[in-house]
């Protein structure tokens, strides 16, 4: 693992991968890493988004452990890029790029805060 680069996430934020959500409501490592990844994007100002939220489950977990948006299919299917609300902005080609009001108000729709 390459610690160093923990430093430069502050530029882009980071997501916390879906291996780690499906075992969060347990304790054991998977929560740990999660708790870190959290600790670090507080401590650093980063964005920090989980993946693969399924069910409600791993949701909640996530809720009470601080984490502030969530993804997956718990909340809408995937979608075509060219589908996507963007407000305006393109996202064909630059994946994760859109109109962050239209971000704001679409997890604010989804219960996300």
């Amino acid at each position: 693992m390459v610690v160093s680069a923990l430093k430069d996430v502050h530029e882009v934020g980071t997501k916390i991968d879906g291996s780690f959500v499906s075992a969060v409501a347990v304790a054991g490592p998977d929560r740990a890493i999660i708790a870190a990844i959290l600790s670090l994007g507080e401590e650093m100002g980063v964005t920090v988004i989980a993946e693969h939220i399924e069910d409600e489950t791993p949701l909640q977990a996530l809720r009470l452990m601080g984490c502030p948006l969530a993804q997956g299919h718990h909340f809408a299917p995937s979608s075509p890029a060219a589908d996507l609300p963007l407000g305006g902005f393109d996202a064909r080609g630059r994946p994760g790029v859109g109109d962050p009001s239209e971000s704001a108000s679409s997890c604010a729709r989804s219960g996300i805060r």
